[in-house]
This record gives structure tokens, sequence and C-alpha cells, in this order.
């Protein structure tokens, strides 16, 4: 038979050694052809989820990117916050809101009535200028009175709060007006459903605004629409692709500072070749999701325990505040976490760890709790016992059996 020839270790690593190189010369020249790099894209879905409505823009009759101008009906879009997505290419892009309906700040003073701070950052259309108001220490309920003064008079029925996210509404909303220098309430302790309040059509140049909370409130914007003045008239601008749609989202939930992570932004303030779209209807945003943080069932702004999970809202004290996140004792910790919820104990001390407070286990013994061995010792004892006598008459029996026998 003949023999196939013996082939040395070095060769077979020298053929190996050229494969292996041959296969990453092929890979390289694949890899060439590659583009050298992507733009990720994102669907947005947590964003898109956020807005209550859209308006829907289909493919312009254009052949170059143009700059598109969307006028924006007051009446029904009530926030200046808005997102354009591109529904082609499945991502949010820059937009320009012109002729804010947001009062120059220097034409509208707003005074914290409790504290005289300044809170013109709440009507100066930046989501990031907020204002927290606090509960007062031992008290359930809080109240805040914003005093608005407008440079000339405005002509509303409506009133838009914006609060920032994982915050409840406050429990009831007055708005008073001055008219002919009387005073007039358009609102009266209206506990709200929804970020925008109706009301009356009124004019004045003088405005209360009366919040009652009962949990921490943090609002980034206040708007009282104003069909009286022509700087109400809103227009929306974007770059426009040939062959792309787009959604104008409008109305989001919460004023969010971080709506999308945006590309280089286009000159959008230049005049000069805009387009004017025609007036399209808003729709409902049927993938619109209310927040509910603690996923009870209850939205955010309606929820009177936001963080914890009370889908009965259960309110025994009526004080705006759930009992599971109320505090009945006052000694700072919330009900679901005290092991004392109507005693005050603020070392919640628990020498037995049974998960009722010292101060309050009263119904148990003090000494076997704390050495529970003692218990098991006795029921042990008790058994020792048992068989023993159990043991000793048993014996006693065989042993006068054998007497007898």
């Amino acid at each position: 038979m003949r023999k196939i020839p013996f082939i040395s270790g070095s060769i077979l690593a020298i053929i190996v050694f050229v494969l292996i190189l041959s296969f990453q010369s092929a890979q390289a020249v694949v890899k060439d052809w590659q583009p050298v790099s992507e733009v990720a894209t994102s669907t947005n879905e947590g964003l898109i989820k956020s807005y209550k409505n859209y308006i829907k823009v289909p493919s312009q009759n254009i052949v170059v990117p143009t700059v598109l101008e969307i006028p924006i009906d007051t009446n029904q879009i009530y926030s200046d916050y808005f997102g354009v997505y591109n529904e082609t290419q499945k991502k949010f892009i820059p937009q320009l809101l012109l002729n804010n309906s947001q009062i120059d700040s220097n034409s509208v003073k707003a005074i914290d009535s409790n504290t005289n701070e300044d809170l013109a950052g709440l009507f100066d259309g930046a989501c990031n200028t907020m204002k927290d108001f606090y509960l007062n220490k031992g008290e359930d309920k809080s109240s805040a009175k914003i005093s608005i003064y407008y440079s000339k008079q405005i002509k509303s029925d409506s009133l838009n709060l914006a609060f920032d996210s994982y915050v409840s509404m406050p429990t009831t909303v007055t708005l008073k007006a001055y008219v002919d220098g009387t005073e007039v309430v358009v609102l009266n302790r209206v506990k709200p459903n929804s970020s925008r309040i109706n009301f009356p059509i009124t004019t004045s140049d003088k405005w209360i605004l009366e919040l009652e909370y009962s949990q921490p409130l943090r609002i980034s914007e206040i708007h009282l629409n104003d069909s009286l003045n022509s700087y109400t008239k809103k227009y929306v601008r974007f770059l426009a692709l040939p062959q792309n749609s787009y959604r104008v989202y409008a109305n989001p939930e919460v004023v969010n500072s971080s709506y999308a992570n945006y590309e280089e932004a286009p000159n959008l303030a230049s005049s000069i070749g805009i387009k004017k779209a025609l007036n399209y209807s808003i729709v409902n945003n049927p993938a619109f999701v209310q927040s509910d943080t603690d996923g009870d069932g209850i939205v955010n702004i309606l929820d009177n325990c936001i963080n914890t999970a009370n889908a009965d809202q259960a309110d025994v004290d009526e004080n705006g505040r759930g009992d599971v996140c109320d505090d009945f004792d006052r000694d700072g910790i919330i009900n679901l976490d005290d092991n004392c919820a109507e005693t005050p104990n603020y070392d919640q001390r628990d020498t037995d760890g049974d998960k009722i407070g010292d101060v309050c286990d009263t119904d148990e013994s003090r000494f076997t709790e704390r050495y529970p061995w003692i218990v098991w010792a006795g029921i042990g004892f008790a058994a020792l016992v048992f068989l023993s006598l159990l043991f000793v008459t048993g014996n006693k029996i065989r042993k006068e059996k054998a007497m007898m026998e």
C-alpha cells in the first residue's frame, strides 16, 4: 500500500496561517464596501406617548428640502411645546415656534402673594424654569396665591397649568379676575382633572390664582389663553424633505426639558423660501398614555399617592392624600412604612422583630418574643416529661404483668 506523505508540523502551521490571513483580508474587503457610519435613529416611543394630539402633515410637492410652516389652531392647542416627527425616517427633528402665544416676560408680572417672590419664570415659555410649592410643616394641606398682572387686558376662557413629571395636580383651583375694578370669581375651588381648565370668557389685566394642594407641586408654566391680542397666532416651522411625511405632536401631558436628541438644526428663522402649509385639523394621538408611576391604574395627575400603589384611592381623613402615603401620627414616616401608623415613633424600634413598633405592641409578651427559644424549650420539656411518664407507666405495667405470671 502506498503511504501518504507526512506533513510536518511547521508546514501545517504555515498553511493555517495563510488561510487565516486570507480570511481576514476578505473580511477587510467586505468591510470596505460598508457605510463608514450610520445615523442611529430612534422611534422615541416614550416621547410619542406623552403627547395628547398631533397634526398629520403628508408628503409635500417639493423637489428639494424646504422649510414648511404650519399654522396652529390655538383653540385646540393650548401648549407651546411641540415635537415634529419625521414618519418616514422615524425620528424627531428640529423645529421653531413663531409668534409664540406667551406674552413677553416684560409684559406680565407674577408675584407669589405669600412670599413676594417674582414668578415671571412661570410665564416665560421655558420649560426649565420651575417653581416648587411645598407643604407647610405639620399641615395636611397648603395653599399658594399668585397675583398676575398684564400690561394690557387679555380676553381668556381657559387656564393651562404645566407640571413637571411625577407631580399630582392641586386639589382645588380658584381663579379671580378684576373686571371694572371689581373682583369676580371665574373658577371657585374647582377640582381639576386635566391640565387645562375652562371658564366663562373674561376680560381683565389682573388675575389672582389660588391653589390648594396636599402633595408638593412643581409647576413649570402657567398660561391664560388670549383671544384679544394678535400674538396668539402661532406657527411651527421645520425643514421638510421630498417624499417624507410628518406629524406635529402637540399638547404634551407634562413639560419635559429633554424632548428629543435633535440633529444639527437648520436656519428656520429666515422668511426666505418658506412654504406655508394648509391648516390641517388636529387629531387625538392613539399612542398617548398618561403617566402612572406606581402602576396602580390611576394616572399621576389624578393619583393621591403617585409613588405608592393604591388603586382604591382610600383617603379616610379626606385631606387629598391617600392613606398609604399619608402620615397619620406625623412622625415623618408614611403609613405604608410606619410600624406604628397612629402612634409617633421616630426610631421605629421593634425589639421583637414582629414588624409592630414597641410603642404600640401591647397585646403580646415582650419576654417571650425577645427570647423565642424559650417557647420551644418549654414545648420540648413538656414533650420530654410526657415521654418519661409514658415510659415509666409502660415499664410498671410490664413488671406487674410479669409478677402475675
